[in-house]
């Protein structure tokens, strides 16, 4: 393939044919470049360094591993949130109980925090998964039924965020689907020293973030659902989606 020159910038729609256009973008140091089809009009400004920045920009990279890195981390943060806002709530209850004001005991036990992070994980989940999907559906033509929906979120959504496919989709066709990822990302690389069974137990809590993004997309494209996901076997993953009113 010949290189292009670098004095004159060339503008190409996908599905063009190879040959230069007949227009060209003014260089940085003169007027504008010659199109091939009469001269140039006189009024031309030449191009700024700017302009070309805002009609072009640089492409803005992250490290593949920050997203899971943060999403770890986020857990944990969320994690001891959740237990500060059940201590916060357990002692108010002492404080009316010693009023004579008594309300149901709310000590901060494991079960309560897990459910406390979880339903936060999920509501962070559920903003980016409706955002992801915005952009993405918006490259595409409207989709007409549920089932072609769901297929969006085991291609489009499943290989924008975790990098592959759904492995297998399976529906009732009355508002069920299963989607069944045998080797799911966030769980790739979980491990715990008491064995697989107690590594699947504490990979549980993890599952709330991806619920909640696949629960976003769903809802931000017209189809509101319950999402619930399990893992028996890492790094096995199995989604479990009924639609609202199925």
């Amino acid at each position: 393939m010949a290189a292009r020159s670098p004095s004159a910038a060339h503008r190409l729609s996908l599905g063009q044919p190879s040959s230069a256009p007949s227009f060209a973008l003014p260089t940085l140091s003169g007027g504008a470049a010659p199109t091939g089809k009469g001269p140039a009009p006189s009024g031309s400004q030449p191009v700024t360094q700017h302009a070309l920045h805002l009609a072009a920009p640089a492409p803005k990279l992250v490290d593949a591993h920050a997203l899971s890195l943060l999403t770890t981390e986020t857990h944990a943060l969320l994690r001891a949130s959740a237990s500060h806002c059940i201590q916060q709530t357990a002692e108010l209850s002492k404080t009316l109980a010693r009023t004579n004001l008594r309300r149901d005991d709310m000590n901060a036990t494991a079960p309560d925090i897990e459910f406390e992070t979880a339903v936060r994980m999920e509501a962070v989940g559920f903003h980016v998964g409706a955002n992801i999907a915005q952009r993405l559906a918006g490259l595409r033509p409207p989709l007409t039924s549920t089932l072609d929906v769901l297929k969006f979120i085991c291609k489009e959504l499943w290989t924008t965020v975790w990098e592959k496919q759904v492995d297998n989709l399976r529906t009732n066709h009355r508002g069920v689907y299963v989607l069944q990822d045998n080797a799911f990302k966030p769980l790739l690389r979980m491990s715990t020293p008491s064995g697989q069974a107690e590594t699947a137990r504490q990979a549980k809590s993890h599952l709330a973030y991806p619920i909640g993004i696949v629960r976003g997309a769903l809802a931000q494209m017209g189809v509101p659902a319950t999402v619930v996901a399990e893992t028996s076997q890492l790094p096995q993953c199995v989604f479990h989606i009924k639609t609202t009113g199925s």
